[in-house]
């Protein structure tokens, strides 16, 4: 039958499911659900060519046609097929193939007309041979001589019922990765030339800790199951004599063969981990198992089990048993943590740890510091979960701003103080005390705190990361770059590492390198929100509006509940000049903010600062905003821009000068934290009738070097100050890039009313181009 014939019959059989394309539903053993009509028009596009791969362009242009429309339009559609297919956690159905597109892995049987009802159709399901499952290579069968070459989901599986809360079914690494077709040639190559069997002859012992898998039908269990191997791995990658690789490749590559030999040829790794956990009825029972990927062979294996209230130090017995087998002449030398052993306190840690580690939308940071705070109250001397919550409140304003500035530096110092007081070698309380030092111009102290960390544990790929922080606060764009990319050689499948690598290529100017490790991140976890927003920045940065648009409601259609992404997802549509459905998502802005200061302004946000009304209330409500100033966007332009408009140069200054003062109150050297507030300061202390306020102190906000480049901004403020070299700069920005805050010139029945030297011809084309984005969007969206 071809495939025009199959389509007539409307519907089919793909496994467990039954599709009915005529009134797109699908239809499972217990449920039926409906899908839009472009997912199934994209279904039925692989299911044309079931068992190869769609070419994702192809794609695009057979469902969409000629209407513009970006690759999140796809990625959507083919997120919403697996929700219906069940297929979201193993997406071995429907199956990404990095940079072509993607495959259905199944049987289709096309139903006749007169083949039944759908309900009859569905109680032969049982019957059916349709296998839904990923081809597997003819070498990849199973060794039964010794059990290590078991099939990887059998061995990662539950033989019990396990119930997992819907906030774990986003694994980190469940999806395809970016670099699996690079690291399976390099697995392949290494394969036929095994001459040398490089890392599985080192004299250092290499081994890798899988997940390990839990097998009790409590949410506690998969804490447990997660924080133990994440402890194993922390405390064997302490051990200098050991070679163990990074986390995120660990569990991606566990994901994406079949094989444990398989697995351990793409780690490049010689021993493997595996084991299960098993925790409830107030015990615990945990099998290791250490495996001889070489010699295809179980060397040990050992089963823990003991009262509950003993398992905090479960990890620490592991890893000393672990290290005696690998090496034997060494293990002497291994020393207990000295984890606290009371188990109200672990358990509360592993559930921070796994926030800490898994979180990826607005939910982690208010979960993780509840955790750590439980553990730090059953017990006091808890240096881990110290260490853990520094870097938590460190982290209160990356994204998403949770508490003051005041209130989140200072429980975050108490915190490093105490983790370190309890072990100077708490890594993570380092980390902590970097990233506040950062903030704060300390740069001396980040770069130690920095050295500690890496002193403990070489080649830390946080660390190298918070590196890069460091430098690009410091305007060292090059080393940036380069610590950037040693914490993606440490961790190249880490979505953070790649996110991080993106942000350095962002405030270097590379927007192209920028958006492609943005999608890397995306390719790795296409859950992991903050890609989507760093991808839409560099889009933005590059005027394509409609794309950075769509790049963001993939974003909110993951997390919908972060106010920094609502808010940055409205100022994309008021730089469209589309104010009505900005103020939908700056409604759902406010709604996150509840009643205060902030939910009134973003109620308001269109009325104050896009059609400048009641400009007095405007600048008295962004005095206080929680978001003046953050990571994503800042309001900083438009409150400027207001106090121009209300002849309040001199209060303006007064505010900017004291809002960008450090703690010990000098004023900053400008870098790419505090570039906002430091172009608007002088941009109104140059506009101000007077300049008696300004202290000599201030004149590192001033730096002629570099406001140049972070003033481009401002164009839309009073530009007469500027110089003719600055103006000639400024113009060529305006004609070749997209300025930020488009949005914030306001209309009048003239044109665009500005102020300053900027050729109305320059905005009249800065207009025309925001006219066809809005064009563009309005199309798509239709």
């Amino acid at each position: 039958m071809t495939t025009n014939q199959q389509m007539q019959t409307d519907r089919f059989r793909i496994g467990d499911f039954i599709i009915d394309a005529d009134d797109n539903t699908v239809s499972g053993r217990t449920q039926q659900r409906h899908i839009e009509p472009k997912a199934m028009q994209v279904l039925l596009e692989l299911v044309s060519c079931a068992n190869k791969t769609a070419d994702r362009k192809a794609l695009l242009q057979n469902v969409w046609g000629d209407r513009v429309v970006v690759d999140e339009a796809l990625t959507r559609v083919i997120s919403q097929l697996r929700i219906a297919f069940d297929d979201t956690k193993s997406r071995s159905l429907i199956q990404t193939v990095p940079k072509k597109g993607y495959r259905l892995n199944a049987q289709v049987e096309w139903l006749h007309d007169d083949a039944g009802d759908p309900q009859s159709q569905r109680d032969g399901l049982d019957r059916a041979t349709i296998s839904g499952q990923p081809v597997i290579d003819a070498g990849s069968t199973p060794d039964s001589s010794t059990g290590s070459q078991q099939d990887v989901q059998g061995l990662f599986s539950s033989p019990v019922s396990t119930y997992v809360p819907k906030s774990m079914l986003r694994r980190r690494l469940q999806g395809s990765s970016f670099f699996f077709g690079i690291v399976l040639i390099v697995a392949v190559v290494t394969w036929l030339v095994d001459s040398s069997d490089s890392a599985l002859i080192d004299d250092a012992p290499s081994v890798a800790v899988l997940p390990l898998t839990a097998v009790s039908d409590n949410t506690q269990s998969q804490y447990l199951a997660e924080g133990l191997a994440e402890e194993l791995m922390t405390v064997l990658g302490n051990t200098p004599a050991l070679n163990v690789p990074s986390r995120y490749s660990t569990f991606a590559f566990a994901q994406q063969f079949q094989r444990l030999k398989d697995i351990a040829s793409a780690l490049d790794v010689r021993y493997l981990i595996v084991g299960t956990v098993r925790n409830g009825e107030g015990s615990y029972t945990i099998v290791i198992r250490l495996i001889d990927a070489k010699q295809d062979k179980t060397l040990w294996s050992s089963t823990y089990e003991d009262d509950e209230t003993r398992l905090a130090g479960v990890s620490d017995t592991i890893a000393a048993d672990v290290i005696k087998q690998l090496l034997p002449e060494t293990s002497s030398a291994f020393s207990s943590t000295g984890r606290i052993h009371n188990i109200e306190a672990y358990q509360a840690y592993l559930r921070g740890t796994y926030w800490l580690m898994n979180g990826k939308t607005s939910e982690w940071y208010l979960q993780a510091e509840q955790a750590f705070n439980e553990a730090i109250q059953a017990d006091p001397s808890y240096a881990e979960a110290y260490g853990s919550l520094a870097y938590v409140y460190a982290r209160f304003n990356y994204h998403d701003t949770y508490l003051p500035q005041q209130e989140a530096t200072q429980k975050a110092e108490d915190a490093i103080s105490t983790a370190l007081s309890l072990n100077p070698d708490n890594v993570q309380a380092h980390l902590a005390r970097a990233i506040i030092a950062t903030s704060g111009q300390a740069f001396d102290v980040a770069e130690d705190a920095l050295d500690a960390a890496l002193a403990i544990t070489p080649q830390h790929a946080t660390a190298l990361y918070l590196y890069s922080e460091l430098r690009l606060a410091q305007n060292d764009f090059d080393s940036a770059l380069e610590y950037a990319k040693q914490a993606k050689t440490q961790d190249p499948l880490s979505p953070w590492v790649n996110v991080n690598l993106a942000i350095v290529h962002y405030w270097r100017g590379e927007m192209e390198a920028a958006l492609r490790a943005a999608d890397a991140a995306i390719a790795i976890d296409d859950d992991y929100t903050w890609a989507y927003v760093w991808k839409a920045k560099a889009l933005h940065q590059q005027g394509r509006l409609a794309e950075a648009i769509s790049a963001m409601q993939a974003c909110l259609d993951i997390d919908a509940s972060s106010p920094v992404n609502n808010a940055y997802t409205g100022i994309l549509y008021l730089e469209a000049g589309l104010p009505e459905r900005a103020a939908t998502l700056f409604t759902t802005t406010a709604a996150l903010f509840g009643d205060s200061t902030d939910a009134r302004f973003w109620k308001g946000v269109v009325r104050f600062a896009y059609e400048q009304q009641n400009s007095e209330v405007g600048i008295a409500m962004l005095e206080e905003l929680t978001l003046l100033d953050n990571r994503i966007f800042s309001l900083i332009p438009v409150l400027s821009a207001l106090y121009l408009q209300n002849d309040q140069s001199e209060a303006g200054g007064r505010f900017l000068s004291q809002y960008i003062r450090l703690p010990d109150g000098t004023m900053p050297k400008v870098n790419y934290l505090n570039m906002h507030a430091a172009a608007g300061l002088r941009v109104l202390r140059q506009n101000s009738d007077t300049q008696s306020h300004t202290p000599a102190t201030d004149s590192a906000v001033l730096d002629e070097q570099l406001l140049p480049e972070f003033g481009e901004v401002f164009w839309l403020l009073q530009n007469d100050a500027l110089n003719q070299k600055q103006q000639k700069q400024l113009k060529e920005t305006l004609l070749s890039g997209w300025p930020e805050y488009l949005w914030a010139v306001k209309e009048t029945e003239g044109g665009l009313q500005v102020s300053g030297n900027i050729q109305p011809a320059t905005l009249a084309t800065m207009k025309a181009r925001r006219q066809k984005q809005a064009e563009a969007l309005v199309k798509q969206e239709q």
